[in-house]
């Protein structure tokens, strides 16, 4: 039994009936209301990051998920005056850093929300207003919109969860 399986015990304990669960490494998919987001980002004790999945897929190259990033709607996740920066983690081999994909992926979000909105949004990479989450590992890319913020480790010390 892994960090995965206790995180999703609590998934399951806070969001009873839990939907969909699968473990991957170090991730745990679930399908639920948006307001089970609400509820784990305040309840949860297992869990670091909690990320909405915008967007899953397989890929070649780096054009592939700049095209895939490119046909996604951002309007929805970031309004025209906030800012927003991609962080980006790559797992396998590949002929490329985590940067690219960054930049590709923020490219694509430029792109994708000047052609819905006709405005092209800021970039800040020290104090986003909104911060999305790439992955890849092997050919497998995941595009995730950060829900938490700071680690949900760096919460205060709580002693008991009040009832007010």
């Amino acid at each position: 039994m892994g960090l995965e399986d206790v995180c999703a015990g609590e998934i399951k304990s806070l969001l009873n009936p839990a939907r969909c669960f699968e473990l991957g490494r170090g991730r745990v998919f679930f399908r639920g209301p948006i307001e089970a987001i609400y509820e784990l980002n305040i309840r949860a004790r297992t869990l670091h990051k909690l990320f909405l999945l915008i967007h899953r897929g397989r890929f070649e190259d780096l054009e592939d998920i700049y095209v895939a990033t490119r046909r996604l709607d951002f309007t929805e996740f970031v309004e025209a005056d906030q800012s927003f920066a991609v962080r980006a983690e790559r797992v396998g081999r590949h002929d490329f850093t985590s940067m690219d994909i960054a930049a590709q992926v923020g490219q694509g979000i430029i792109d994708s929300y000047r052609s819905s909105m006709g405005v092209r949004l800021k970039v800040n990479l020290d104090e986003p207003d909104v911060e999305f989450y790439a992955f890849v590992r092997d050919d497998e890319f995941l595009l995730g919109l950060n829900t938490t913020g700071p680690s949900l480790h760096k919460r205060g010390y709580r002693v008991f969860k009040h009832p007010a």
